[in-house]
């Protein structure tokens, strides 16, 4: 299977303070300090093989975040990127004097150096060097990228997938360093951490946990596939190999590689999957149903999901429609459900399912796109190996069209060998 396409973009914001709101609760995870890596043969890939953690800079906001997901890219200006835009930081001259943003160009070239020879190729060593090689043989070290590491890893505050907040709460390092150096891992050029991310989606303890039923508190996300309910009902979900169908309340979806919107299993969302709203199966937001007047190249620029559930798509050539709906579903005896992990419940039967639950109130009940209810079930984790980009919230949004979180909209695709 060949390597997902990367979107490449000089800087993407987003704003960092307002990812959790004053109603949430901060939502932390168990950080775990290495993970299974899976080779991809991608130069700009990097794992870290020890303690240690990349160090990314937000240049509208100057916020330094951190991550151990070493999925980079090289943008159109040179400089070495995270999905979300935010550069990589190390010593960013030749002379490994300067701290900053790492970028691959000519600059420390030997003199000798022929001046129309253009960039081959770039490597990363194990220490962190950034080797550029010329045209005419030439090459040399253009920088080197420096790892932070933290005493206590799990008072870091996650702010997106796999990205987290540099809180003194965390007690890092006076200074980053090398890496190899002390208390440090080397990097693994080529390779990525496929373990799944931890999420914790629960505000209280098993112990104080009184069932499914119970409405968790909502936190604020910003990707659009985030579903949250207020108020009753389930979230139905499908497993496409067994068939078989279970409830949840942990809306933390994606979309696949074929633009089924899923659990981070694999599940399938259910819902009317045509226009006229007849249909009830699987999800799909892939331009599919697209108006006969829309342009029959036109790809899906972004999207949101409504109070209602309706999923409203925007294509590329600015045409709006609704493709089909999430819908949800309650239950007489919801006590009777069962978990069976990563928030999912089962025995529907038992619980007595009622009808699909179609419509919504704004601020009362319904679906809230782009954030997360902090689950009341046993379930503390929901994870798996799926790797995140951002593209563009659509230029000048109209009326019903603006969506309730603006700056980025998410794009998921699968990388090669990870999840179903």
């Amino acid at each position: 299977m060949k390597k997902p396409w990367r979107f490449q973009t000089a800087h993407i914001a987003i704003v960092i303070g307002s990812l959790l709101v004053a109603e949430s609760l901060p939502v932390r995870a168990a950080i775990q300090i290495t993970g299974v890596t899976q080779t991809t043969g991608a130069h700009s890939d990097l794992a870290i093989d020890g303690p240690g953690w990349f160090i990314l800079r937000d240049r509208d906001s100057n916020t330094e975040l951190v991550t151990r997901h070493g999925d980079f890219r090289v943008d159109i200006n040179g400089y070495l990127t995270s999905v979300h835009g935010f550069r990589v930081q190390g010593l960013k001259n030749a002379s490994l004097t300067l701290h900053g943003d790492l970028v691959i160009d000519r600059a420390g070239a030997p003199p000798a150096t022929d001046p129309s020879a253009h960039i081959e190729s770039f490597t990363i060593d194990s220490t962190g060097l950034l080797w550029v090689r010329l045209a005419d043989g030439t090459r040399f070290i253009r920088g080197q990228i420096l790892l932070q590491n933290f005493a206590e890893p799990d008072r870091l505050i996650r702010l997106a997938y796999r990205l987290y907040g540099s809180q003194a709460a965390a007690q890092p390092r006076s200074e980053p360093g090398p890496p190899g150096s002390a208390g440090l891992g080397l990097i693994r050029s080529g390779e990525l951490e496929i373990d799944p991310e931890p999420m914790r989606l629960t505000a209280w303890s098993a112990s104080l946990q009184t069932g499914p039923r119970a409405e968790g508190l909502l936190t604020w996300t910003r990707n659009p596939t985030d579903l949250g309910i207020q108020g009753d009902g389930f979230f139905i979900v499908r497993d496409p190999i067994t068939d078989e169908s279970f409830a949840t309340r942990a809306g933390a979806f994606v979309l696949d590689r074929d633009g089924w919107l899923v659990t981070y299993q694999g599940e399938r969302v259910q819902g009317f999957t045509d226009p006229a709203l007849v249909e009830v199966g699987d999800v799909r937001i892939d331009g599919l149903f697209r108006p006969a007047a829309a342009d029959p190249s036109a790809v899906v620029n972004a999207f949101d999901v409504g109070w209602s559930g309706y999923i409203r798509v925007l294509l590329s050539d600015g045409t709006r429609y609704i493709s089909g709906q999430v819908l949800r579903r309650s239950f007489a005896r919801p006590n009777q459900l069962q978990s069976v992990g990563y928030g999912l419940l089962t025995s529907l039967d038992a619980a007595q399912p009622g009808e699909w639950l179609q419509s919504g109130r704004p601020y009362l009940s319904g679906i809230r796109s782009g954030m997360l209810e902090l689950v009341n079930v046993p379930d503390d984790v929901l994870a798996q190996r799926r790797t995140f980009t951002w593209f563009p919230q659509w230029p000048a949004p109209v009326n019903s069209w603006t969506p309730s979180f603006s700056g980025t909209w998410l794009r998921t695709q699968q990388r090669r060998g990870t999840g179903s």
